[in-house]
This record gives structure tokens, sequence and C-alpha cells, in this order.
């Protein structure tokens, strides 16, 4: 396409592959591949060039191995009949070959994207349908109105759509040409469009196709239907099984010449060309069964989040290849097990590292844990080391550590209060001072987890904490929500089966230990004994005897979540995150006392003299009220503005953690007076957590930009390249 978008220009001729800019073709990509650049010292592995074939090439026909190589060439296409993109890689033994690549670097921003995934109504070629996209479109469809939309195909041709706007936020449908493009395009349910706006506004449309046995029916009834016999097999391209022996005979001879290969983006499939260094920098990691690993995983509809999982065994060839040497079972995803490349997933690290094995858990407890002692006394709350505290409070919160120049806003400590405080009676601002001491604590009576702040404005005041930070690992944790039936106390059922089910995560903290009674200690030092059972494979834990009891001691209740800490020495403590919501007694859960709100803010007013102390009761919906410095003056330099595409990092109930994306609807007239609270974002997609609000006032400090995964493109630069 020329640099100026010939907008009249015929479809590339049959068999031709537009070459496409990256820009363009990496949000047309599943899972936005990393590939190397042309120039790199990468290692070929065959079995990943032959899973590109399907099942059109089985693994008996040839060996698996790693062939080291030199990528002279990358190149990015889109096939001229399916529009499917695919990157071509051209492998060589010459280290010294020059690198050619259509694979290009922008600089800046300017492209952005909006992924929908089709629904069966919006491809019902007998009626009139219509495509309603989500309030992220916002960013591809700015500045336009209610009119006819043209968009631009891979083939460069035109596309007219009717094209309507309504709601707050801005609702975009197609209506007009929608049911043309889905039957040209032969779209089925489960395939997802991709608008793509370029930094001149220019939009181009593509699709990423579907491979399930869902879609194979819908496309076989469309070729029924259509007079093509062909609908079918051009709806997906694969490799040709030609072209991965060619490559595997190249690499067994030594590599002599080059050879080429295609790469299909798919979500199942990794790149098989890998960069040298990043293959040597996996597998100095000493993998080994049980450890804990994490990937990054980009769903249909474009939200991307992270998949947790624990690693089951190891591949008896990883000696010899590593490709797919890990069997990882996942902890919460629709294909529970799945064989891993070292390099594609990354070791989670110890949210908190391991504490000194003769330290005290609880400040409360002697160090040798006197299991028989008494509950603390009423009024009394127990100091928690932060390996424990951290845990078992919501979104394990990001707390200044004592010494710290920080600013107090009061508005938020005011929200610790909940609704026993009103707006009106303070003024809202934000106060610059330092951060004398920070404890950590849990109710004596609630076992819920709170911290202390003293604040002074005497910044050479010495720090005093019970946050400490600990070397090495060996704490971990599980979350379990409690249903209805696991806090029905008055159930009486005589079958034997398990009065709690815990998650297949929780072996991490139960292992090792057998069907016997388990023993934990609560927050105030109070044994626990209860019937341990352990079953199947993965293997799963419940507890039996002895649960019912503490239900009814802990006043635990449908919503509430269970917490299980192990630490070092493989001593178990239980917690609880308490539900909040309509449906609970608020005397569960404590909140901050409004005099100590009262008290901090006539204080700051006064120009802070002497010192004062707040509380902070940690809560998904509720930030840290004491902010370092450093980090808000940072997120205060962004130059904020409405449209703005922004992500925050979001931890569940059950303590899985995903990324919330959405955008910047407005932002507060008071700004400039005091952040708290400033931004007004509309999030994307809230699935991830149904108690998600849709639209919530927002921090800076607490999401940050989403960088344009292509940045901008210089003006004279081709958009789309056809022969």
């Amino acid at each position: 396409m020329p640099s100026n978008i010939d907008k009249g220009k015929a479809l590339s001729a049959a068999g031709e592959s537009p070459v496409i800019d990256r820009a363009i073709w990496k949000p047309l990509a599943f899972s936005s591949p990393n590939f190397p650049s042309a120039g790199s010292d990468v290692y070929y592995f065959s079995e990943g060039h032959a899973e590109q074939c399907g099942s059109r090439l089985p693994k008996y026909l040839f060996p698996s191995f790693a062939f080291s190589c030199h990528l002279a060439a990358v190149n990015l296409h889109a096939d001229p009949t399916t529009e499917q993109v695919f990157a071509t890689f051209s492998l060589t033994t010459d280290f010294s070959s020059p690198a050619t690549t259509t694979d290009k670097t922008f600089s800046g921003g300017g492209v952005t994207s909006v992924v929908k995934t089709l629904s069966k109504s919006e491809t019902n070629r007998k009626s009139k349908s219509y495509l309603m996209l989500p309030p992220s479109a916002l960013d591809v469809f700015r500045h336009l109105e209610d009119d006819d939309l043209e968009v631009y195909d891979l083939n460069n041709r035109r596309w007219r759509f009717g094209h309507m706007v309504s709601g707050s936020p801005p609702m975009y449908v197609l209506t007009s040409g929608w049911g043309h493009f889905v039957s040209s395009k032969m779209l089925v349910a489960g395939d997802a469009v991709v608008f793509v706006r370029d930094a001149d506004g220019i939009i181009f449309v593509g699709c990423r196709r579907c491979d399930g046995d869902e879609c194979d029916v819908m496309a076989m009834n469309m070729e029924a239907a259509s007079s093509s016999s062909t609908t079918k097999t051009l709806r997906k391209k694969r490799e040709e099984p030609e072209m991965v022996i060619e490559a595997i005979r190249w690499a067994v001879e030594e590599g002599e010449g080059m050879v080429e290969g295609r790469f299909y983006p798919d979500s199942k499939l990794p790149v098989y060309v890998v960069k040298k260094e990043v293959v040597e920098t996996a597998m100095s990691v000493q993998w080994k069964r049980g450890m804990r690993v994490q990937k990054k995983w980009e769903r249909a509809v474009g939200f991307t989040c992270w998949l947790h999982g624990t690693v089951r065994a190891l591949s008896p060839e990883s000696i010899k290849n590593p490709w797919r040497m890990l069997e990882v079972i996942w902890d919460k995803t629709t294909c529970k097990r799945t064989m891993e490349n070292p390099w594609d997933v990354e070791p989670v690290q110890a949210l908190i590292t391991e504490m000194d094995k003769k330290k005290k858990i609880v400040d409360t407890m002697p160090s040798k844990i006197d299991k028989g002692k008494a509950p603390s006394a009423a009024g009394v709350s127990p100091v928690i080391d932060r390996a424990i505290w951290k845990p078992l409070a919501f979104s394990s919160p990001n707390i200044p550590s004592a010494g710290s120049d920080v600013y107090y806003f009061s508005e938020g400590h005011a929200e610790q209060c909940g609704s026993r405080l009103p707006k009106y009676l303070f003024p809202s601002f934000a106060f610059p001072c330092h951060l004398a001491a920070v404890n950590l604590h849990s109710d004596p009576t609630t076992e819920q987890v709170f911290a202390t702040f003293s604040l002074t404005t005497d910044f050479s005041s010495p720090a005093t904490t019970t946050a400490k930070t600990f070397s090495g690992s060996g704490i971990t944790s599980v979350v379990k929500i409690l249903s209805e039936s696991e806090t029905n106390g008055k159930s009486k059922s005589k079958s034997k089966s398990f009065a709690l089910m815990l998650p297949p995560r929780a072996h991490e903290v139960f292992r090792n230990l057998e069907d016997d009674d388990l023993t934990v200690y609560d927050l105030n030092n109070q044994r626990w004994r209860f019937g341990h059972r352990v079953s199947g494979s993965p293997p799963m834990h419940g507890l039996t005897s002895g649960w019912r009891h503490y239900i009814s001691s802990k006043k635990l209740v449908a919503g509430d979540a269970m917490v299980f800490v192990r630490d070092g020495d493989g001593i178990i403590f239980v917690g609880c995150r308490r539900y909040d919501g309509d449906e609970c007694d608020t005397l569960r859960k404590k909140r901050e006392e409004p005099e100590m709100v009262i008290e901090a803010i006539r204080w700051a007013v006064e120009d802070g003299e002497g010192m004062v102390e707040g509380r902070y009761y940690p809560d998904s919906r509720l930030p840290v009220y004491v902010v370092k410095k450093e980090v808000v003056e940072t997120a205060m330099r962004v130059q904020w503005k409405r449209g703005m595409r922004v992500q925050k990092k979001w931890e569940m109930a059950d303590g899985f953690r995903c990324w919330l994306h959405g955008s910047v609807r407005a932002l507060s007239p008071e700004s400039f007076k005091n952040p708290w609270r400033m931004l007004e974002v509309i999030w994307d997609k809230t699935t991830c957590d149904e108690t998600t609000c849709k639209r919530t006032m927002e921090n800076p400090w607490d999401v940050e930009p989403v960088q344009a995964l292509i940045s901008e493109m210089p003006e004279e630069e081709e958009i789309l390249i056809l022969d």
C-alpha cells in the first residue's frame, strides 16, 4: 500500500502474500508472539516447527532436536485468501550473514487496536446482523460521528459500514454492510475481528480464526451452504509438511545453505525459533517438581492476565531437548495441564521471602511456639510478622517502610471509616510528612489484620517497625472462599465426604502430609486440629472432623475466605478475610474509628505538631492512604488525559491475580489540588472478578499507562506494502 494509502487499489493477486508492517501485524496475531529479530543467533526446534502442521505430520516421522543457527531474515505477511497473518524465518549456519527483515521497529505511539469475539447472532447470515463493539473501541473509533465508516482489510479492499455511537461511555455499533462482510470473510461464531487504527487515523480490519470443534462444525455448515467446496480447508492455514521435512533435513545435514520456515501465530503453539540467550537463560534455572510458575496469557478478546500453576513433572528427554520439557498443572484455566517451554514461563518469586529460622512468627508466641498457650487477652492486638501478615491482607497492599517521607491523604483515611464519616465533615488534602513507625497487627476478636502508621513532621525521627524484610524463601499460602454448604453448621450429612475441599494449589501448603490429624494455629496462638485427607491426582486436600466447630467459633459465613500460611519450619497458620457484603454482619469486620481520623486531620491542619497515629484495614477497594513521596510525584509527572489507556494489577478474593485494562473517562476538577482518586476509569472487562465495578475513581499511582504494543511509525513509512 503506498504511503498515502491507495484506497482504490485492486485486491492482491492470488498466491501473493501482502507484506505487513509490525504495527498492523502484531495486534492481529494471537498472543502477540515475541520472535527474534533478524541477525540473531537462535535455536531451531524441529518439534515446534512440526507442530505448525497440526496432525498432518506425526511425531514418529522426524527426530526431535534443537539446532544452533543464525536468523538471516524475518518477514511478516498476511495470507491473501484467509488474511491470516504469519511470519517467515530464513535460517542459515553462516553467522556473518547480513540481516534482512520487514520486522521494523517504530518510535513513539499512535497505533491502537480492539478485539471483538463474534457471537452466533453477529454471524447469522439469515437475518440482519450488526456488531456491538466493547467500550475499549473508543481508542480506535475516537472522533467519529454517526456516519458511514471506511476500513481496509489486509488485501487493501475498502469496506463501508453503517456506524452508530450511543450511550455513556460511548458504545460503537456497525450496522449496514456488516452482514456482507461476515459472508465474504466466511466468519463464524468464535472468530475474532480486530480493528487497528494507525497513527494517521486510518482503520484496518483483520480476523483471528477460531480453531475449536464447534468452529469446525459451523465451517462445515457454511461449506454445505456455499457453492465453494474449499470453504473449510481455507479457513485457517497451516505450515506445509514438505517445508518442515526440508528444514529438518537441512539441520540434520549440518545446515548447508539456507532454509525457510513459516510461523502461524496460535495461543497453543509457541515460536519454534528462539533467541540463543533466552534459551540458555531459561535452562540455567534449576527446574524441579512442585515449583510454582506463571505465564502471561492473552484471551481471544484481547484481555491479558497471568496464569499461575505448578510444575508436575519434567520430561525425561529434557537433558537432550528442552522443547515442552515442563508439565504444568494450572490453578485456574480451561486447559488444566499443558506441556510448556521453560522460556515461556517464569518461576514465581515468593511475595514474602523466608524469615530467619529463629524468628518468631507472632511476637506473642514463644520462639518454640507454645502450642498449648491460651488465646491472646481481649483488647491485646498480636503483632504479626510481614511474612504472615501480607498473605492475609486483601490485594497484598504496598505499605511504605518506616523512615520514608510520605504524603498523608485525609480522604483516604476517612474512607477507612466507611459511611460513619461523611465527606462534608472534613477537608480533603495531601499533607507531606514522615512515617516514623509501621506496625502490623491482627484484631484479637475478628483476627482481621491491619497496620498502624505513626506520622510526624520531624523528618529526622528514627524509624521503628515490625514490618521487617526477610531474606530467602519458604513462605507459601493458599486462599479458599467458603460456600454456603461449607459454612452450614446445622448440616448433619452422614456421608464421608470432605467438610472443606481445598483447591489444588493447597498442595504447596500441605505437602508431605498424609491422611491424619492436622494441627494449625490461628493468629491468637490457639491450636486447632482437623481431620485431614488426601486423594486423587493431582493431590486434593480436604478437612473433615473439627471443621464445623471452627466455623462456629470464628463466626464464618459464605463469602469469607480462609487463608492457610505455611512458614519455613513447616508450621501452618490459619486466618480469614471477612466478606463485606450486605448480607454479612457489619460487626464482623472492624473499621477505623472516626475519632482517630478527625484527630489526624486536626494534626495535619495544625502543621503536624507532635505525632499522630492511624490504622489501615486492607480492602481491595480501599487504597493505602499513606504513600511514599517519590511514588506520588512520579505518578503526577505523567500527562494524564481523557481517553488514555491504563492497567491495574488486580487480586481476586481467591488469590488469583490478573490485569484489568481500561480507559480514563475524566479527571477530577480538584486534581490540581489533591490527586486522591483523580482518575475516573471505565474498565473493559470485569469477568476476572464478578465484584469488580465497571467504573471507578483511581489514584494515579495505583494504575499505570498502557504503552502501545507497537510504537508510532514515521509518517513517510508504508503501512501495508503490496507487491
